[in-house]
């Protein structure tokens, strides 16, 4: 678990957010690669449905500490996601994910399990979803 803070300065718990899956999105504006990966996940009519109909969030986690950046990139994140930061770097700083490489997405079931770790595989991710039922 750990804390993450939204535009409007509100404080959450990854383990606050119900729903059958969390895809942990985490990501740095500019990043060739994280613009590749958001489009991908945006272009998943399956995930798209899953997100419409509640049973996947998104929640988009930029990890550093320019917040400038991360303000001026808001609008490039889908407003149907959780976008927010990591106040104080602690996921990166205390290793709760691994972020040496950027970007890197996590599937996680309700429980918080991670079924999917470190990837930027989306087809995978939907290969897991429809294996899971």
């Amino acid at each position: 678990d750990f804390r993450y803070t939204t535009a409007d300065g509100a404080t959450r718990r990854m383990y606050d957010i119900r729903a059958e899956y969390l895809l942990l999105f985490i990501n740095n504006p500019g990043c060739n690669m994280c613009k590749t990966v958001r489009e991908a996940i945006s272009a998943s009519p399956m995930l798209n449905e899953l997100i419409e109909r509640g049973k996947l969030k998104g929640l988009a986690l930029f990890p550093d500490e320019d917040l400038t950046e991360w303000r001026n990139y808001r609008d490039h994140i889908p407003a149907s996601w959780i976008n927010a930061y990591d106040a104080g770097c602690l996921v990166r700083e205390n290793g709760t994910y691994d972020l040496t490489a950027i970007p890197s997405l996590y599937l996680l079931d309700s429980d918080k399990r991670v079924l999917v770790k470190d990837s930027t595989d989306v087809p995978y991710i939907e290969e897991v979803i429809d294996r899971r039922g």
